[in-house]
Order: structure tokens, then sequence, then C-alpha cells
């Protein structure tokens, strides 16, 4: 355990940003809020399209640093 990670193996980014405190709306429903904050957009060619993800997110107010779309396989 180093503080960040759970004490099993790492899965990636996911393990840090699911520690990131979230609103929630209503019962049962959660989301992290993005307004104003830099995000940095990785989209799957074959998958959701970063432009796709973009939009979703300029749409709630965050601010897009970045935006990569590729093949991950």
């Amino acid at each position: 355990e180093d503080g960040i990670r759970d004490s099993v193996a790492s899965r990636g980014l996911g393990d840090v940003y699911k520690r990131q405190l979230v609103n929630t709306s209503r019962k049962g429903e959660e989301y992290m809020d993005l307004k104003n904050k830099n995000v940095i957009v990785l989209g799957e060619r074959d998958g959701v399209q970063g432009e796709s993800i973009v939009k979703c997110l300029e749409s709630i107010g965050a601010k897009i640093a970045m935006e990569f779309t590729s093949c991950f396989v």
C-alpha cells in the first residue's frame, strides 16, 4: 500500500481517478464535477472517438487541454 493504490495490483490511471471526490445528484447517481477543470481526452478510433468525448465534456464546462484519438489494440 503506497497511499495511492489499493493493496491489490494497480489497474492503471483508473485507480487514481476513482478516488476523486464525486457529487451525488440523485440517489445512486454519482458524477465528477469537471467544470473549469483541465481534461486530457483519449479517444479510441473504433470505439468512442475523442471528438465525441470532447463535446460531452465541454457541455458540462470542462476545459479540454488535449484530445487524442488512436487505435489501441
